[in-house]
């Protein structure tokens, strides 16, 4: 992040040197665009993805049932960009535009299941996957205020955020359900299962009741927290200075705050596919493959409130 502030003051000084004039005042008409960064909020953002050798199954888990993206919607982006309309001197209407995600294919090796039925020596191998679409952007709408004169001036802004997050996971098995040579439980990874010193844990993905009880066995999920978008609104409050050091350029630095924000999450659902040993619509008891929907969460809503949602938006600009 230093690199970055680094990059963006010495571009803007070097385009600087090519100007004749500085500018020093505002007026009715002028329009601005602008680059912003927030380092506070690239400190307090979650990861969209697991770290590196970290237990899949659980990253995936954790997701669904905390959704870190809730609380990231309340912070200023950490990159936007910023457009303002100047109504007169000391009034303009500013708004400002920051977009984020993440498409991630991870992938783990898993026994081949055929291979070992044909020959237990095997050491064949094939692939599990998950595939996360993660993504969420923010729009914000503010009046704001400017006092002084000279090329430092004061300025101050009210306006209102919203926010919206969300994405899917869908997996895909080089095993397949197929009694001719694994029975109802496929070797898969751990996406769906984690194997412990005791069997399987209690963060397992697979869903189903115990084995050997009549039914559902064992499902594990084809899409994840097929989740609907978050969506959040807020209020947004932020005072800082602008200094105009060459030609139509300025430099801008404001502490930012989100005092009050509501969200709302809908309902999501994890679509299983299962081995049964029930007759269903109609299918043979005698084992079939079936897809069925689970309730994952009703829906879920957040108020936040505070002054502990802040953050220091470090900002670039060129007067037109």
């Amino acid at each position: 992040m230093k690199k970055i502030i680094a990059i963006a003051l010495g571009l803007s000084l070097a385009f600087g040197a090519f100007a004749q004039e500085k500018k020093t005042t505002i007026k009715a008409g002028d329009l601005s665009i602008g680059v912003n960064i927030n380092p506070m909020t690239a400190f307090a953002a979650k990861k969209f993805q697991p770290e590196d050798g970290a237990f899949s199954g659980a990253f995936v888990d954790g997701v669904g049932k905390h959704p870190g993206q809730m609380y990231i919607l309340s912070k200023d982006p950490v990159a936007s960009f910023k457009l303002r309309y100047h109504m007169s001197e000391s009034m303009a209407i500013r708004a400002q535009l920051g977009i984020s995600g993440s498409i991630i294919n991870h992938r783990d090796y898993v026994q081949d299941d055929q291979a070992v039925f044909l020959n237990p020596d095997s050491q064949n191998k094939v692939f599990d996957e998950v595939s996360s679409k993660l993504n969420a952007g923010s729009f914000s709408l503010a009046l704001e205020m400017i006092k002084g004169s000279g090329p430092l001036k004061f300025n101050a802004s009210l306006g209102l955020l919203y926010a919206i997050a969300g994405g899917s996971m869908d997996f895909t098995y080089g095993n397949p359900f197929n009694t001719s040579w694994n029975g109802n439980v496929p070797t898969s990874s751990a996406y769906t299962q984690k194997l412990g010193t005791s069997g399987y844990e209690a963060d397992d993905l697979n869903d189903g009741a115990p084995v050997g009880q009549i039914g559902i066995s064992y499902a594990r999920p084809v899409k994840r927290f097929n989740v609907g978008y978050t969506n959040a609104l807020g209020l947004v409050i932020d005072m800082g200075i602008e200094w105009f050091f060459s030609g139509s350029m300025s430099l801008g630095a404001a502490v930012t705050f989100t005092p009050v924000m509501v969200m709302f999450q809908p309902q999501t659902y994890t679509t299983y596919e299962a081995y049964t040993n029930l007759a269903i619509q109609g299918k043979p008891d005698d084992g079939s493959v079936i897809e069925y929907n689970k309730l994952v969460s009703p829906g879920s809503t957040g108020l936040l409130y505070g002054t502990d949602n802040f953050g220091l938006r470090l900002s670039l600009n060129y007067y037109l």
